[in-house]
């Protein structure tokens, strides 16, 4: 049975809801704002040596007045056959509008080209699809075209980036049986990207919390752990332990690992981010701190995450904050006294997913899309909206539906003037007055029959 959209279905106030959470059971997909209304795609042929011919196709899927076309050559390179900008006045709907432009490259290398269409239908409505190929030109001028980024790099057990660390004071503390201690704290921080109208915008450090760290030590065979623990909301964690590296041997080879795991600290499973693999279980992501060589000390170690890395820590970090308010408004329906459930997401770099979806028929799983066009590892509202399926499928009674958005990440959630402070969830228990935002955005409540009436 096909649960409400919860906020898709308000028409007149929401026409450009991002992310509406279907609650299908099973199998659902998280749709673009785009979806249903325009649909691109590009595709090509190597016509002669450092040369490709590319097509691309524009459907919108409604009535509008106009749509426009813009090509884009992301590392150079020369447009040959026509414009970088087209439009058509009164497109017909559902009809494919095709163009053709071949491009040239100077020399060898990876080159990236793209084709974007916009349907315009007022100032604060606007409806776009992309798609983007890359071109990879070997010494010769020899052109193979590709959906994948040939140079992405699985950030499975990459080093992070050592960052004001230092030691705070020297060996000197020992355990009775003359062990030497070591206390090792800092902070992690990552990378902060928010979606916009007109693409990503890289913000300010942001911390990494909530995750699962490992203090660990380096040896010929096995490596030893020296504990585990979690990172506070500044994203610090600290370890003190004592020990040396066998008979004459006081010095450690030490790291720190971060685990893609979260945790709160409770000792809940929050979620876990892994490889996406074709069969369970996959490698959940770890990321290692460069080996440093002491004999006991003090140390600060502060560590900044790479991009691909803080992308795999944002959806851990995006769930974090659906199941910390979920949980803070009403918690689990029934005997459990807490959600306490573990979401189990695949994401890899490279891997061509082009759609984000939850598969709980076979898997229990959430696959976020890598797709170079559209990475949704760094759009919450995606992410929080698969999780929500997931919420749903595993935690919701029949027929029971929530509506999780997070309106400080994606522009497109809220179309009409008004307060942003919105809560990032709202959720209805079963056999309760649905939430429903009005046009100043404040939510009230809605009798289920009210609001079925409206979709």
């Amino acid at each position: 049975m096909t649960k409400p959209n919860f906020l898709s279905t308000l028409k007149p106030l929401i026409l450009l809801s991002l992310l509406t959470a279907l609650l299908l059971p099973h199998i659902a997909s998280a749709h673009d704002i785009n979806a249903g209304r325009i649909h691109v795609t590009l595709a090509g042929a190597a016509t002669g040596p450092y040369e490709v011919t590319l097509t691309a196709q524009a459907t919108p899927g409604i009535p509008v007045p106009l749509m426009q076309m813009k090509w884009g050559l992301l590392d150079g390179g020369e447009l040959l056959d026509g414009p970088a900008e087209s439009s058509w006045d009164l497109p017909p709907e559902d009809v494919p509008v095709e163009q053709t432009r071949a491009r040239a490259s100077a020399g060898p290398g990876v080159y990236r080209a793209g084709v974007s269409a916009l349907l315009p239908l007022g100032e604060s409505m606007r409806f776009v699809d992309s798609a983007l190929l890359f071109l990879i030109v070997d010494q010769n001028g020899g052109v193979t075209l590709s959906t994948k980024d040939p140079n992405a790099v699985n950030p499975m057990g990459s080093l992070m980036i050592e960052a004001e660390s230092h030691e705070v004071h020297a060996a000197g503390v020992n355990a009775p049986n003359g062990d030497p201690c070591f206390t090792v704290h800092g902070v992690f921080q990552r990378i902060e990207r928010t979606p916009t109208r007109n693409g990503y915008v890289t913000g300010a450090p942001v911390p990494v919390r909530s995750a699962l760290v490992e203090m660990r030590e380096e040896d010929t065979f096995f490596d030893d752990s020296y504990g585990e623990t979690i990172t506070d909301d500044q994203g610090r964690y600290s370890f003190s332990f004592c020990d040396d590296d066998g008979l004459f041997d006081d010095e450690l080879e030490l790291y720190v690992r971060l685990h893609a795991v979260i945790q709160d600290n409770q000792g809940h499973d929050i979620a876990e981010v892994q490889e996406d693999g074709l069969i369970p279980p996959e490698d959940v992501y770890e990321f290692d701190s460069p080996v440093w060589e002491s004999e006991g000390g003090n140390y600060e170690k502060n560590y900044d995450l790479t991009m691909e890395q803080s992308g795999i820590m944002n959806i851990a970090d995006a769930i974090l904050d659906a199941w910390t308010f979920w949980n803070n408004n009403g918690g689990a329906v029934g005997d459990d006294a807490i959600f306490d459930y573990q979401a189990e997401v695949n994401w890899e770099a490279g891997d061509d997913d082009d759609k984000s979806f939850y598969n709980g028929y076979v898997w229990d799983e959430i696959t976020i899309a890598d797709g170079p066009s559209d990475p949704d590892q760094w759009d919450d509202s995606v992410i929080i909206h698969e999780w929500n399926h997931q919420a749903d499928d595993n935690y919701g009674c029949d027929d029971s539906w929530a509506a999780i958005i997070r309106p400080a990440k994606t522009w497109a959630i809220w179309s009409w003037p008004g307060p942003r402070a919105m809560p990032t969830i709202t959720r209805a228990p079963c056999a309760t007055p649905w939430a429903a935002p009005t046009a100043t955005g404040i939510w009230t409540a809605m009798p289920w029959a009210t609001w079925a009436a409206m979709t």
